[in-house]
């Protein structure tokens, strides 16, 4: 049903014109930058199909487009990003960002990546910390070095995915770093880029 209200709005913004005119009075303070969020891909050809609408419409930008804000007037400039951490970024997603020549930004829970180790850690930390019933397959740090090598770029999403805002900064800081330190001694690269767990505006303090 949510999804049934939200398509019928969407719908409804779109054909009466507001989406138009809310982009042009948006333009007049700078370029519209929007960022794409996926998780777990499980259809390559849902993906496809969407990555195909997404290029054919949009100006998808690199993740050092996003970082030297390169971006163009004339059209929506979007961002194509990554959170968690699942062996279907390189199962199935991977091939088809290269067919249509994507490059993307992957936020990842190092403790996830870590728990692979074992199909029981990783399921109990895809319960726990990510809060899904559903069993997901955990991407490794071999993995993510393929991504590296194809010339995506990795970040930081925390180490446990926790929602930062309901911490305290000690474990916030903890959370923060100890991920990017963990990201940088597994990939030898320099991470600069973080994503908060969850993804709401309640789900990060000033702090």
């Amino acid at each position: 049903m949510k999804q049934f209200i939200r398509n019928t709005v969407i719908g409804f913004v779109s054909l009466t014109g507001l989406s138009f005119l809310y982009r042009t009075w948006k333009r007049r303070t700078g370029p519209l930058v929007r960022v794409v969020v996926f998780h777990d891909v499980t259809d390559d050809a849902w993906f496809a199909r969407t990555l195909e609408t997404l290029t054919s419409i949009y100006n998808v930008i690199t993740p050092e487009d996003f970082r030297n804000k390169a971006f163009v007037q004339n059209t929506i400039n979007v961002l194509i990003t990554f959170d968690d951490g699942y062996a279907s970024w390189t199962n199935i997603c991977l091939p088809i960002l290269r067919r249509y020549n994507v490059r993307a930004l992957f936020f990842v829970n190092s403790g996830l990546v870590d728990a692979g180790n074992t199909l029981s850690n990783m399921q109990e930390y895809v319960r726990t910390k990510l809060l899904l019933n559903a069993p997901h397959t955990g991407i490794t740090w071999e993995g993510i070095q393929l991504l590296l090598e194809n010339g995506h770029a990795i970040g930081g999403h925390t180490v446990n995915h926790v929602r930062l805002s309901e911490v305290k900064i000690p474990i916030q800081r903890k959370e923060i770093e100890h991920d990017r330190l963990q990201i940088e001694k597994m990939t030898h690269i320099q991470s600069t880029e973080f994503a908060y767990p969850f993804g709401n505006t309640s789900d990060f303090s000033d702090a």
